[in-house]
Formats: C-alpha cells, sequence, structure tokens
C-alpha cells in the first residue's frame, strides 16, 4: 500500500510540475521572442550559457554567462523586470548586485583568456515580462564598475577568510522597528486626519 502511495504521490507531483513548467513556458515565450528579436537586430550572436571557472587570490570562482561572443569580446547577461524605466533598472542592478555580477565574470573572462582587446565589456539585457516586452541593452558606466568591483574583491576577501579559518559568520539577530515608510505613513495618515 505504501508504494502504490508513493506512486500516487509521484504523480501528483509530476502533473503540478508539468503544469507549472506548462504555465511557465507560455509566459516565458513571449520574453525569449522578444529577446531573440533584439539580438537578431542587433545581430548579436555568442556562445549561450557560457560557464567559466577560474581562481583568484586562491579562491575557486565560478559562474554562467548568458551570452558570450569571444569575437567581439563581450558578454550579456538577460534580467527579466516588471517594469523597464531607467531608474527601476538601476534600482534593481544596485538592489541584486549585478554590478558585482559584471565584475566577477568580467575577471573570470580576462583570467581565462587574456587577449589584446583588455577586459571584456558586459551589457545587461532587461527585458519586461509583460506586454509590450521591452527589451533595453543596458551597458554600466565605469563608476558603476568600479563599485562592481569593489564590492566583488571584498566578497572574495570574506570567503577565503571564511573557508581558511572554517568560521561563517551570519547577520547576527535584531530586533525589528518600524520602517522609515512605515514611519512617514504613519505620519501621513496623523496629518490628514
Amino acid at each position: 500500500a505504501s508504494q502504490d502511495l508513493g506512486k500516487a504521490v509521484d504523480a501528483l507531483v509530476f502533473d503540478q510540475v508539468c503544469t507549472a513548467t506548462d504555465t511557465v513556458w507560455k509566459k516565458a515565450e513571449p520574453v525569449a521572442a522578444a529577446v531573440k528579436d533584439a539580438l537578431q537586430e542587433r545581430g548579436i550572436v555568442g556562445k549561450a550559457q557560457h560557464r567559466i571557472e577560474w581562481n583568484y587570490d586562491g579562491v575557486d570562482c565560478s559562474g554562467v554567462v548568458d551570452l558570450f561572443c569571444p569575437d567581439s569580446w563581450q558578454f550579456y547577461e538577460l534580467k527579466t523586470i516588471n517594469d523597464c524605466s531607467t531608474s527601476n533598472i538601476v534600482k534593481q542592478i544596485e538592489l541584486y548586485g549585478y554590478d558585482m555580477q559584471y565584475a566577477a565574470y568580467a575577471q573570470g573572462l580576462l583570467m581565462l583568456d587574456s587577449n589584446e582587446m583588455g577586459a571584456p565589456l558586459g551589457q545587461f539585457i532587461f527585458v519586461e515580462t509583460t506586454a509590450p516586452y521591452d527589451v533595453r541593452f543596458v551597458p554600466i558606466s565605469q563608476a558603476m564598475a568600479k563599485a562592481g568591483q569593489d564590492r566583488w574583491l571584498e566578497a572574495i576577501k570574506l570567503w577565503a577568510k571564511c573557508m581558511r579559518e572554517n568560521v561563517w559568520p551570519g547577520r547576527g539577530d535584531f530586533t525589528a522597528e518600524p520602517s522609515p515608510y512605515r514611519k512617514k505613513q504613519a505620519a501621513d495618515d496623523w496629518i490628514n486626519q
């Protein structure tokens, strides 16, 4: 009986995964089409999901570059987003550390294939997940690249220290306080009474 239950659960999970996958695929199709069209319009062709592994200062690093074009020495990272406005894209880059990812991949590609062109150039490709599926190619400024590189190098140092000492510090406990947003909202509510 337990084998039958196990088979039933497996079938149920399989059906749910297939349904979820079908739903996700249906939502992903127009997004993928928009990105494909944008790449074709720009004549961009390269190696998709290009895996890189390198060692920096004794730290093993790895990543998967979404699209690498060895001939032009450029790489592209695809990011989905609800709102492709300039301010939202910058917010996402900073919030999710995409500038640090950029620095890591630029370092890895350069260390694996140092050539006369210097550091590889990267761009983010942001695509909206709803119609009209706007696609924006977004290089980062030298200032943002430098900030990402500084954060990346700090992360490598911290990782090396943790590996060396086998000590993995967390963020620690804290007492939660209302956020500045919540305080402003309460003040606005009080003023509007």
